[in-house]
């Protein structure tokens, strides 16, 4: 029965990665397209651990530290495996939507919890595979192997992942039962994702300086690993020297922790899966109602949506975020950018430009208003009988765009402007453009999403992620920054200045948007009440 649910799961998350429809089976052309995606993405990240443990290898062994290699590339492992599936370990094991089917069928709850447990195990295989593999193969390439060892590291590595899975089923219960009476759980789970981004992108970016001070502190690091880090010790022991008591020592701290788990787990599933957690109480208090216009209602409603979905949040709007990034940046490392216009004159003047490209191409990005109408799937029938006009439904899906969007354009506008020190000409091009450029883009995606609805998903995530409308008006926005400017790099930068250019682009994005919006007064409602 374990085997049979397992199969059953792990069919679901395939199906779940590869179709966003219930109807349409998936095509041998997109199976295809997802495994040259996907071959291309283990390429790069095998190559990326490849490249950092030959560093570390060809540091630690010349010293006697082999054991420490193989800890901090264990400890790595761990923690790829920890990130990648903690927040998963509470949708799937505590707070899956077919408990209550399960439960009434004659399965039992050790049985559903263990199926569930094999997926995320596999997962972290698949985590653990992208830096173990490749650190296996580089100890092989610079270093003396002996058969006890290459067998110890492999089983250890087979290990490892329980040690994770046992930390995430710990720490995946405390969320799921603090999320749950938590309000605003939409946008506390994009802040906890954005978060770990922002940690990735600085760690790829600084990898060379920690590789360095890892080589420089090495002696520190191993005396720290050994007091403090007892199973990575042990790991790196029986795979550099083929140790066979620390290997059961290694062993012993993965498999009995994880049994202990499982064991209370299992013997309290039901109550854990059924528990009614509640949600975040609000006192009440008594206070005039407020009547507002249809418009404001709708546009409410839409701001309440977006802000429920993580996920809606994550791939929607990661640009807004850029941009507050970009001009962060710039204003922390100015001194850069004085450095390249003092070595390249000739940049000196089109820096501003440059920047405030940078900006619209982030703003591109941002696609809330593209899968707006397809969200509304099921319920698509009562948006349609609600007593409002059509014209309202469907700005208040693009101004939901605008009202999330703007204030990032507007504070990545500011710190830009000051970072660079624009004059006053600069400045209104540098809040101007990217205002354009997202309410251009709250327009494009409405009017996409129009032409190209889909409503027969599986998951809101599919019609965000996956549908036509999403992928067309992102890449549709960033071909639209790119075609701008190399019109003006090759066309018209022998005749206008940087800054008129810019003011012209302005002028048509505002002209595109308007008409874009009388299209939706006329027949994009005609089309939306067609649907």
């Amino acid at each position: 029965m374990v085997f049979t649910l397992f199969k059953i799961r792990l069919k679901s998350v395939i199906n779940g990665l590869l179709s966003g429809s219930k109807k349409k089976a998936v095509s041998g052309g997109r199976k295809v397209l997802f495994g040259i995606l996907l071959i291309y993405v283990l390429v790069v990240f095998l190559g990326l651990s490849a490249a950092i443990c030959a560093l570390m290898c060809q540091a630690f062994y010349p010293i006697g530290y082999g054991w420490l290699y193989f800890a901090l590339v264990s400890i790595f492992a761990f923690l790829l495996c920890f990130i990648g599936s903690v927040l998963a370990t509470g949708s799937q094991l505590y707070n899956s939507k077919d408990n209550q089917m399960l439960l009434a069928m004659p399965v039992k709850p050790g049985d559903i919890l263990a199926s569930r447990m094999l997926v995320l195990l596999l997962e972290n295989y698949l985590y653990a595979g992208v830096i173990l593999v490749p650190a296996g193969i580089v100890w092989c390439i610079f270093c003396p192997v002996t058969v006890m060892g290459a067998v110890l590291y492999i089983v250890s590595s087979l290990l490892l992942p329980f040690l994770s899975l046992t930390l995430s089923c710990l720490l995946g219960w405390v969320i799921a039962a603090v999320s749950s009476r938590m309000r605003r759980k939409g946008i506390i789970s994009a802040v906890i994702y954005i978060a770990f981004f922002v940690v990735y992108f600085q760690f790829c970016t600084n990898i060379t300086n920690y590789i360095n001070d890892l080589v420089a502190n090495g002696e520190v690091i191993a005396a720290a690993v050994r007091k403090a880090l007892f199973p990575m010790y042990h790991f790196g022991i029986a795979a550099a020297e083929g140790n066979l008591l620390s290997f059961v020592f290694f062993a012993l701290c993965a498999v009995v922790p994880f049994a202990i788990v499982y064991f209370v787990l299992s013997r309290n599933f039901i109550s854990i899966a059924t528990a009614n957690r509640g949600t975040a109480k609000v006192k009440y208090k008594e206070r005039a109602v407020k009547a507002s216009s249809s418009s404001l209602a709708l546009l409410k409603k839409e701001i309440r949506h977006y802000m429920a979905n993580p996920m809606y949040i994550m791939n929607a709007s990661i640009g807004a975020v850029l941009m507050v990034v970009l001009a962060g940046y710039l204003l922390i490392k100015n001194g850069d950018l004085t450095a390249i216009a003092g070595a390249v004159p000739e940049m000196e003047g089109i820096i501003p430009g440059i920047v405030c490209a940078g900006l619209c191409m982030c703003a591109a990005m941002v696609i809330v208003s593209a899968p707006s109408v397809s969200i509304e799937g099921p319920n698509l029938w009562l948006v349609k009988s609600l007593p409002v006009e059509t014209e309202d439904v469907l700005m208040a899906k693009v101004n939901c765009h605008i009202v999330v969007t703007e204030p990032f354009a507007i504070l990545s506008a500011a710190l830009a402007s000051i970072a660079l020190k624009t004059n006053v000409l600069e400045t209104v091009l540098m809040f101007l453009l990217p205002t354009m450029f997202v309410v251009f883009g709250a327009l494009f995606g409405v009017v996409i999403n129009l032409k190209f609805p889909k409503f027969d998903w599986i998951s809101e995530v599919h019609c965000i992620k996956q549908s036509a409308a999403s992928m067309i008006t992102m890449f549709g926005m960033m071909a639209l920054v790119i075609v701008e400017a190399v019109l003006y790099l090759f066309v018209f930068s022998s005749f206008l200045s940087l800054d008129i250019y810019l003011a012209a682009v302005a002028v048509v994005m505002a002209a595109g948007a308007f008409g874009m919006y009388a299209w939706l007064k006329g027949g994009g409602c005609r089309t939306f009440d067609a649907l």
